[in-house]
């Protein structure tokens, strides 16, 4: 069998690796071990990854060097995106516009609902204009639990109720009202930014939540952007 190259996020909470293909694995950040991690991934050739958190990616490199493994670690500066700023810009905010942008011409906003819930608008001259950054559902949930003294851990998922008729469906509506709350701002914005016309993606573990259906729903959107990249590059 053929080596395979693997594309790594390496997210707040959780680190995922793709083959590129078919297979992912991920692990959890909090108690992440890099070479029991890399042990899981099959035949590797080389790996691409992009990280927001520093201490895993030099994990990750030590092992790639011991292993002798080709190990590249893509910065913003990689991405061809304008950004709106460049002190402490998320690159996985970067990465997803640019994966984004691979897919349509018109104007378009991304929308991360992962540990933290992240927006970025992208003009049709590819010029990134800026974003948003709120707390995830899963976080609010667990900030909510944390910080009050008798409102349950819930962990959020889709309900097609108007109403909770408990504390825990109360809590299951507001993490709904709270996501599409957040869509019906996104689509103001741009549509008083881009007009009528844009695209409109949402990715990032909590997309699940989400049940509008004019919004653009790709899983691992900013891997296959990294996959796409690291092709550019190579060339």
């Amino acid at each position: 069998m053929s080596k395979s190259v693997w594309f790594l996020k390496i997210g707040n909470s959780r680190i995922i690796a793709w083959d590129g293909k078919r297979r992912f694995i991920s692990s959890e950040r909090v108690g992440f071990n890099s070479r029991l991690f890399l042990k899981k991934l099959s035949r590797i050739k080389a790996i691409y990854f992009f990280s927001v958190v520093p201490s895993i990616s030099k994990e990750i490199q030590k092992e790639c060097r011991l292993k002798k493994i080709e190990c590249y670690e893509i910065k913003s500066s990689d991405i061809p995106v304008r950004a709106a700023y460049q002190k402490n810009i998320g690159i996985d905010r970067l990465m997803n516009v640019y994966a984004a942008s691979l897919q349509t011409k018109k104007p378009l906003v991304v929308m991360d609902v992962g540990t933290a819930l992240t927006v970025d608008f992208l003009s049709a001259s590819r010029k990134h204009l800026g974003g948003w950054i709120s707390a995830g559902p899963h976080l609010v949930s667990k900030a909510l639990h944390g910080y009050t003294a008798k409102l349950p851990l819930v962990a959020p998922q889709r309900i097609n109720k108007t109403f909770g008729k408990s504390t825990r469906e109360s809590l299951q509506v507001g993490h709904r009202a709270f996501l599409h709350g957040m869509i019906l701002e996104v689509r103001l914005v741009a549509k008083n930014i881009f007009g009528s016309s844009f695209e409109f993606f949402v990715t990032g573990g909590g997309a699940a939540l989400i049940s509008d259906k004019k919004t653009m729903k790709v899983d691992h959107l900013a891997l296959k952007g990294l996959k796409q990249l690291q092709r550019s590059l190579k060339n």
